[in-house]
């Protein structure tokens, strides 16, 4: 395709600016705000692409009485209930996606190929959004689900960018979601 090249060197950018928040010299971030820093990272990076009329923020999703929790991004269409500088409250009528993202990625190809449920966050979510994308950073490509996963990933919901052992990017991923976000 081409724009690869071009998708290809934002996924880059993601992965080296990661390592370099990882690697920042005496710190050790807490993960609560190395999740937050991941997570917005990732959203500058997806908002460009986002089909008109479309935005991405972290929040929750209101169904009638019942919440999603916590959701690491949401995709949606305006109206949201409530907007307070980067968090919304969404009406479950206008969110297209949720994103959930895991740094290593590992956790959901061990769900996905063990049928296991990723975690109750997750499973909670799927009645408050038409899909869920899950979002690695790095995941172990020495693993069986690994494996399995880099033959079927064009028919996974799963999205990893590097390996984390030798740190090599895994081509078009990048590219993969943004094409999955348009077609919502």
């Amino acid at each position: 395709m081409m724009y690869r090249s071009y998708y290809d060197s934002i996924q880059q950018s993601i992965v080296q600016r990661y390592l370099a928040m990882i690697k920042e010299a005496n710190i050790k971030h807490a993960p609560v705000i190395s999740n937050l820093l991941t997570e917005e990272l990732l959203k500058s990076e997806i908002l460009p692409h986002l089909p008109e009329g479309l935005y991405i923020s972290k929040g929750e999703v209101v169904k009638g009485a019942t919440s999603s929790g916590d959701c690491d991004l949401i995709i949606y269409r305006k109206p949201v209930i409530y907007q307070y500088g980067p968090i919304v409250v969404v009406p479950r009528e206008n969110v297209k996606a949720i994103i959930d993202v895991e740094i290593c990625g590992q956790k959901f190809l061990k769900a996905f190929y063990q049928d296991k449920v990723p975690s109750n966050r997750v499973t909670k979510k799927k009645e408050f959004a038409d899909k869920i994308f899950y979002l690695g950073l790095y995941a172990h490509a020495k693993t069986k689900e690994f494996e399995l996963w880099i033959k079927n990933r064009h028919s996974s919901p799963i999205f990893i960018f590097f390996t984390r052992h030798n740190i090599q990017i895994i081509k078009g991923e990048f590219e993969r979601l943004i094409k999955e976000i348009q077609n919502l």
